[in-house]
């Protein structure tokens, strides 16, 4: 039997959080846990190993392990070559620490996509659009990314230069995301009226 390639998720923390005020990973949702939890419960639950908190000062909060950003407040490209550059071998799934319903079945999408290719990237859509918030790359790939931070890019679509990419549409909800309490505030009470709907 072949052994299943490691894949590794990683969940970017070191944002500033400037709009959100305090770390976005530690917002409550109002369910006795955080923004950053659910992540850590979704790649958990896809049976990613290990989950890696990259960046910030959120791990221990998290109960994750952290590896430091080798490119601190150069923003979320320097948190993928970090954490590609560590990992050396296998595949990482990366997602920021903002997606609240963030699924593992989707997350199980991406994995599968790359493990049937793995030798390409893997990108979630949205009705057909790319929305790189939510990736799977070849951890061979992080020297071209830190190639790209080494030339001055810090635009997060440039990894889409790098290699092969495959598209896996998600469930638009998986990327729903919050850039201040409000709107995390709006997105719950959004997803509980369509829950009671439903």
């Amino acid at each position: 039997m072949v052994e299943r390639p490691n894949v590794v998720g990683a969940i970017l923390t070191g944002g500033r959080s400037e709009r959100f005020g305090s770390p976005k990973a530690l917002a409550q949702t109002g369910q006795a846990t955080t923004m950053g939890a659910r992540v850590v419960a979704a790649m958990r639950s896809a049976d990613l190993d290990p989950v890696i908190a990259v960046g910030g000062g959120v791990a221990a909060e998290l109960g994750l392990p952290h590896v430091a950003d080798l490119w601190p407040g150069q923003g979320p490209l320097g948190g993928v070559a970090t954490i590609l550059l560590w990992a050396k071998r296998g595949a990482v799934l990366v997602s920021p620490c903002d997606l609240p319903f963030l699924s593992a079945q989707d997350v199980r999408k991406l994995v599968s996509a790359h493990l049937d290719q793995p030798d390409a990237s893997v990108v979630a859509t949205v009705d057909g659009k790319r929305q790189i918030q939510l990736i799977c790359m070849p951890a061979t790939h992080g020297p071209a990314v830190r190639d790209l931070i080494n030339d001055g890019l810090r635009r997060y679509n440039a990894l889409l230069g790098v290699g092969r990419w495959i598209e896996v549409e998600v469930d638009p909800w998986s990327l729903a995301d919050a850039d201040t309490p409000e709107e995390l505030k709006e997105l719950l009470a959004l997803r509980q009226a369509e829950g009671s709907a439903g």
